[in-house]
């Protein structure tokens, strides 16, 4: 990523002792996460909501630079034709889209949380806050997800060139990361 974007600054959030700016609201939610996938979740939307700028998760393989994406209007992308993920997602600053994503979060995580983070905090929930909203901009899925969760296989490339990074899925929230599956889905 950063031989790609070397004049963008760049961040990495590995502690949870640097989120004292966080609400006491999101830090309970935060705090009660099973999995680091979870709490992942909770600090994305923060980080994105009060420092805008792009979040990316450290399993994604950046293929080309994003900067004709950042044209002011949040983005994320479909992960297939039914759930977006918000493991690359971006917005400025502030955005009402993460400011009302985050209101939603608390009550949304908390009638869920024996749930895993997929349901909790992740794509199910950020589809549902997102996913008709007429103010962030819902990418196709060969832009961040070329290649599916259940066609790990195929990961090395080639990717299309519309492509401009790749998920490489690894799941570490499963005991034994995400299923294998070959190319036919089985």
């Amino acid at each position: 990523f950063q031989a790609l974007h070397p004049d963008w600054t760049f961040v990495t959030w590995a502690s949870s002792d640097a989120l004292e700016w966080m609400s006491p609201t999101l830090r309970e939610v935060f705090d009660w996460q099973l999995t680091w996938a979870g709490r992942a979740d909770v600090v994305r939307y923060a980080v994105i909501q009060r420092f805008g700028g792009v979040y990316v998760d450290t399993d994604v393989e950046a293929l080309r630079p994003f900067d004709d994406l950042l044209d002011g209007a949040p983005f994320a992308a479909w992960e297939d034709r039914n759930l977006l993920c918000p493991t690359v997602i971006g917005a400025e600053p502030g955005h009402p889209a993460m400011t009302d994503l985050l209101r939603a979060l608390p009550g949304w995580a908390r009638r869920r949380k024996t749930m895993p983070p997929n349901h909790q905090t992740g794509p199910y929930f950020f589809t549902r806050q997102w996913a008709k909203r007429r103010d962030v901009r819902l990418l196709d899925p060969v832009t961040f997800y070329p290649v599916g969760w259940w066609e790990k296989s195929k990961l090395g490339g080639p990717y299309p060139a519309e492509s401009y990074a790749v998920h490489h899925w690894d799941a570490g929230w499963l005991e034994n990361g995400p299923p294998q599956y070959d190319r036919e889905g089985r």
